[in-house]
């Protein structure tokens, strides 16, 4: 194409304050009341194949001019609208369904959050989301310090196909499975559940993205990635409403130092404890829990890897992970849908 006809990606906001024709009252002509409307009609169609909705956010990443349909929403205009329109429109249908705001990087809590939302703001949000492929991971306590009612979600992240192994697992086991639940967070998922041995389908013009498995376009042939194993030591070893406790931790950014741990106190009195090795060598360490003594148990720590302890008052699961296909990855600019 001729570069006359190309122009500046220009990315705008929700037409604040304006009405869409159709009449005056601010909670239902609005273009805001419409929009919050919209969350309503996509939760209803999910409900029509009996998929419930847990939580929405106002938009994925706010913060980032994409090249698809996207919108910049600061944390204000987030809380605005959830107040004053979504939070109204969901009550009227679906109460049950909770409001998460940021759903983005750390980057964009880059100050106290209570400085861009109001008490009675807050009171209609129901959590923060966040993404963390971008520091300072600190500015978490930015966010989460403010308002003891919100939960904590890790909404968004992946690893690359040529990652290396040590830095994979710094993202999965040390950044997510250590420093992030031991700050609080509630629940994880990750971009994307399965992409194939090329990195598609994605619409970001990118290449050599993974999801927690890879499927061969080809053949249906599966491999599992070790996103799928940091899931697989919470949704395996973790019992249903077990709660963070207090542990040891010697690795104070979840990526480097010492061995560190997170561990769970379950409903029925199951004690779990994940250990992770930030390090390049192997590691063996002694576990106790306080007032009982003795040690409880001694493992070796592989290295840049996990041991799970249990103390437990029901049947662990045991259950063997199987055996990874093999094909090769294609993560190269040549790649296409075909």
């Amino acid at each position: 194409m001729d570069e006359k006809y190309w122009a500046p990606h220009v990315w705008g906001h929700l037409r604040f304050g304006e009405f869409t024709g159709n009449g005056y009252d601010s909670s239902v002509d609005s273009f805001e009341a419409v929009y919050a409307n919209y969350f309503v009609k996509y939760i209803e169609a999910y409900a029509q194949y009996g998929i419930p909705i847990y939580v929405i956010t106002v938009q994925n990443e706010p913060s980032n001019a994409a090249h698809w349909p996207a919108m910049i929403w600061t944390l204000k205009e987030q809380a605005s609208f959830v107040s004053q329109h979504l939070r109204r429109a969901l009550d009227a249908s679906y109460p049950e369904t909770k409001i998460y705001i940021n759903d983005d990087s750390l980057h964009a809590l880059d100050r106290p959050i209570d400085s861009s939302i109001s008490d009675e703001q807050a009171m209609k949000i129901d959590g923060l989301a966040i993404h963390t492929y971008q520091v300072p991971h600190e500015n978490l306590f930015n966010g989460v310090r403010s308002y003891s009612h919100w939960q904590l979600g890790m909404t968004e992240r992946r690893c690359m196909m040529n990652e290396k192994v040590e830095d994979a697992s710094r993202i999965m086991f040390g950044t997510i499975g250590n420093w992030l639940v031991r700050n609080g967070l509630n629940f994880v998922t990750l971009w994307n559940l399965a992409l194939d041995e090329r990195g598609l389908p994605n619409a970001a013009d990118s290449i050599g993205r993974r999801g927690v498995v890879t499927i061969d376009h080809h053949t249906g042939k599966v491999q599992r990635n070790l996103e799928y194993f940091m899931l697989r030591n919470f949704g395996q070893d973790v019992s249903l409403g077990a709660t963070v406790i207090h542990s040891s931790d010697y690795t104070e950014n979840g990526i480097e130092g010492g061995i560190g741990s997170a561990a769970f106190l379950g409903i029925n009195g199951d004690i779990t404890i994940q250990l992770y090795n930030p390090n390049a060598h192997a590691r063996a360490a002694s576990v106790g829990l306080a007032g009982n003594g003795n040690c409880w148990q001694t493992v070796t720590m592989p290295a840049w890897g996990t041991v799970t302890c249990h103390k437990s008052n029901r049947d662990i699961n045991v259950s063997n992970v199987p055996a990874d296909d093999s094909f090769k990855l294609n993560p190269t600019p040549t790649n296409n849908f075909e």
